[in-house]
């Protein structure tokens, strides 16, 4: 009986907390659209200051063409407040490749353009689908002060690392926690300076891995969001966009 009112209490906690956590992401989510509502047309009101903008523009040294816009230009045309005029984007992904498209702008083809200009024409129209998007974008966030086109072309030259080192740490660990029960002479010595060698070398590797994680996370987001666009069903978004996710 005891046993069967825990499996029930947990039960019904855990749907709970399923449905207030579902609960939560449509408030938010309907705060969202009405924020942006409320915003539409409005500059975009965020730090576009240098060190804010330092990292969007790796993406195009990458891809830099010959009939780019030079630096010199760019500068004496104030091109960076045109940026931050124009950047509504709601993920990091997206500012880099804006600010690629003002600093190539032969990039794209007649066809092309003229493509772009019926997507801008449909969001121009459609605030639903306009919201819709600007949601799953926004669930991407923004990524901070690093380019994410940086560490995902770090990851083809990271290599591969050996984990000896710590298993062989891991093995000292316990031997020393042996050596504790056992009474050994020294053990809590042994253990302490094992206990701290391990953590130094756990910050020192979680600093080197974290960048990356990173990354990883913000791919299966990328990937998640992609899935969730390709659902929605609208005849004119598909036509427009003729998405390929």
């Amino acid at each position: 009986m005891t046993v069967l009112f825990w499996v029930c209490t947990i039960g019904i906690l855990s749907l709970f907390l399923i449905w207030r956590n579902h609960s939560d992401q449509k408030k938010a989510k309907e705060r969202f659209r009405d924020l942006k509502k409320t915003q539409y047309g409005a500059s975009p009101n965020r730090n576009s200051g240098e060190e804010a903008l330092s990292h969007v523009s790796h993406f195009f040294e990458d891809h830099r063409q010959e009939n780019a816009i030079d630096d010199i230009t760019w500068n004496d045309l104030e091109m960076d407040s045109v940026f931050a005029r124009l950047n509504y984007c709601e993920s990091a992904a997206g500012e880099e490749v804006l600010y690629d498209f003002l600093r190539n702008p032969c990039r794209l083809n007649a066809s092309e353009r003229a493509r772009l200009e019926r997507q801008i024409e449909l969001l121009q129209t459609d605030g639903d689908v306009r919201l819709q998007l600007q949601y799953q974008f926004y669930m991407l966030r923004q990524r901070g002060k690093f380019s994410i086109y940086d560490y995902l072309h770090l990851l083809d030259q990271e290599k591969k690392r050996r984990n000896g080192k710590h298993f062989l740490l891991l093995f000292l660990l316990i031997l020393s926690l042996v050596c504790c029960i056992f009474s050994v002479s020294g053990a809590p010595l042994f253990l302490v300076g094992m206990i701290c060698v391990n953590m130094i070398t756990y910050f020192q590797e979680k600093g080197r891995s974290d960048a990356y994680l990173s990354v990883f996370y913000y791919v299966l987001r990328l990937l998640g969001e992609a899935e969730k666009l390709e659902r929605i069903h609208h005849e004119r978004l598909q036509e427009t966009f003729a998405l390929e996710l």
